[in-house]
């Protein structure tokens, strides 16, 4: 396993014939004002590829697709916010597979606030995605404040053993302090689980923060180069102040879904059914 903790070089990655990708990114379809076409645009700028991981949503996935003029590497890809605590990031082979998982098994489970809990339970998207030629990631495992499967697994919300059942561990997050992303790296390790990055963007100035790189030149080979554990990380936590920057985006999400917002912190306090 090849984790480093620091500032990405793009140049010297590109340099040594490494495709880097920032594997966690979000847009204004979910909780933050982003445009997908500011992003592809920051994107070409740095040299980098994205996995736009929404939650509970396709859209901006979808449209990333059809604005990449510029042959940029786009993972398809899905963050799912599970009712046990917890995020799962998903990365498809193709487009047309993610839309399909999406309306078949993420849509119908969405609450009001469609960024927010689904009804799907942590066991139940594992079993769902057995089906799909997809990766299943743990992010940010041991977040504070946020859902992690770490923190699910002391509470007893889930069983110890969910952390087998994943392909991979995202071992650095952008927005997680560098003491829980140590600890995700260890667990992997542990595991000889294959781990990601990516910088948990809520806006384009933190996108490249964490990136995933492989000399891998597409999207099958990159993320099987995931799975056969050869690619690598490198990146750390954005300071506060970078962090602040996405505040204002994700505010102004949250105040237009107040009552749905505050039905969903309710849910995960007391609705946490295994």
């Amino acid at each position: 396993m090849r984790v480093r903790f620091g500032k990405p070089c793009i140049e010297e990655l590109k340099r040594s014939g490494f495709s880097a990708v920032d594997m966690h990114f979000h847009t204004g379809y979910t909780d933050n004002i982003v445009s997908v076409k500011s992003l592809l645009r920051r994107s070409e700028r740095l040299g980098i590829g994205v996995a736009i991981t929404d939650h509970n949503d396709v859209r901006g996935a979808i449209d990333a697709f059809k604005l990449n003029k510029k042959g940029l590497l786009v993972i398809p890809g899905i963050e799912v916010t599970c009712r046990t605590e917890s995020h799962a990031l998903l990365y498809f082979y193709a487009l047309d597979e993610l839309i399909e998982f999406f309306e078949k098994h993420v849509k119908s489970k969405r609450t009001r606030l469609h960024y927010g809990i689904t009804r799907l339970s942590t066991p139940e998207l594992l079993d769902i995605t057995k089906d799909y030629n997809c990766v299943r990631v743990i992010a940010h495992p041991f977040a504070s404040g946020g859902f992690g499967i770490g923190r699910a697994v002391s509470k007893g919300v889930l069983k110890k053993s969910v952390f087998k059942e994943f392909d991979a561990i995202e071992g650095i997050n952008g927005q997680t302090l560098m003491g829980f992303n140590k600890k995700a790296v260890k667990k992997a390790e542990e595991l000889g689980k294959p781990v990601t990055g990516g910088s948990d963007g809520h806006s384009v100035v933190m996108l490249g923060r964490v990136v995933t790189y492989s000399k891998a030149y597409g999207i099958e080979e990159f993320l099987n180069s995931i799975k056969k554990n050869k690619a690598c990380v490198v990146g750390k936590k954005a300071p506060l102040a970078l962090q602040a920057l996405t505040y204002p985006g994700m505010l102004l999400r949250h105040l237009q879904h107040f009552g749905p917002y505050v039905e969903n912190k309710y849910r995960a306090l007391f609705d946490r059914p295994l």
